[in-house]
């Protein structure tokens, strides 16, 4: 089925296939075209999953607390973290409210590892791509019988089991088209035109603009806003929380040290002082690319002011003339 859908948008039959060396692809030469391409990887031992791909509540494959990755011992992390883990019990939607770069990603995929669908699906979409008529119960499709037979129309145990049971993070939600605003309501409300598009979801959604606004728009319903802004998750901005600096930017430079194999030890203490005048609009995505730029202009075992953006540096004192 899958070639059968691959030649309805390339009629030609190009297709690479990309295997580890020694693996069973499952698939026979005859499915593809002639023109196919085969690449054999060579194996890699000790693959590590891509940072920032990993499961959450995991990490190299290993079992790690989630709440660890939220990183930070002041007040204001140590009340996220709180509420992370409060609203993670509660079988609600939740609103994550932050700036750009503050991680609200992150959050959310905390939020679901510590819930009790940690063993389910996290799916997370901007709802700026959503087309006017995608739906929700679009999901069921990927449900586990993919001959066409509906596992939720069997007798049995199965009959009442979701065909999708997990946690979804809406991005941009105010973007959301207004069908499927009426879906999602729904769906909040436990209601839905079949069992065919039975689903067990917790909703996290991001909005970035006022929703007020929106409603007073015509945009957003009013009923789904009062539904969504019931629980709410604030994620302080970067310079906010300052003395956090050094613990992430260790923790930064472990990752980064790891990422490109390198051996620097050390951020100098001249460091700190122009990353703490500096207001960092964009948080703590951009403390990340600061460092890791820092990495890569180091050829020693330092990070020095000199590895700094000259955006960052500090501007010399103004002179009296005599």
């Amino acid at each position: 089925e899958v070639w059968d859908y691959i030649r309805q948008w390339e009629n030609e039959g190009r297709v690479i296939v990309i295997k580890p060396s020694g693996e069973d692809t499952g698939i026979q030469s005859q499915a593809l075209s002639p023109a196919r391409i085969e690449i054999t990887a060579p194996p890699q031992p000790g693959r590590k999953v891509p940072r920032g791909q990993e499961e959450p509540g995991r990490r190299n494959g290993q079992p790690a607390r989630p709440l660890s990755r939220i990183i930070g011992e002041t007040p204001e992390i140590q009340r996220l973290k709180k509420n992370i883990r409060r609203f993670a019990e509660m079988d609600c939607a939740i609103i994550i409210r932050g700036e750009i770069g503050t991680g609200k990603e992150l959050v959310a995929r905390t939020i679901h590892a510590l819930s009790r669908r940690r063993n389910q699906r996290f799916l997370a979409f901007d709802c700026g791509c959503f087309s006017r008529d995608f739906r929700f119960a679009e999901l069921v499709a990927s449900s586990d019988d993919a001959s066409g037979n509906d596992p939720l129309k069997k007798d049995g145990g199965t009959k009442n089991r979701p065909a999708f049971a997990g946690t979804i993070l809406l991005d941009h939600i105010e973007n959301m088209p207004r069908e499927t605003q009426v879906e999602m309501l729904q769906l909040l409300d436990g209601k839905t035109d079949s069992p065919d598009s039975l689903m067990d979801i917790r909703f996290i959604v991001v909005a970035h603009q006022n929703l007020k606004e929106k409603i007073s728009e015509g945009k957003f319903q009013n009923e789904l806003y009062s539904r969504i802004r019931a629980i709410a998750i604030e994620i302080p901005p970067l310079r906010h929380r300052l003395d956090d600096l050094p613990m992430l930017c260790r923790y930064f430079l472990d990752q980064l040290n790891e990422d490109f194999e390198k051996r620097i030890t050390t951020i100098s203490e001249d460091v700190f002082p122009v990353l703490e005048a500096y207001s960092f609009p964009g948080n703590i995505r951009e403390l990340r690319h600061i460092i890791e730029r820092a990495v890569l202009l180091s050829d020693t075992d330092i990070i020095t002011e000199k590895h700094l953006p000259k955006r960052l540096s500090r501007k010399p004192a103004k002179t009296t003339p005599n």
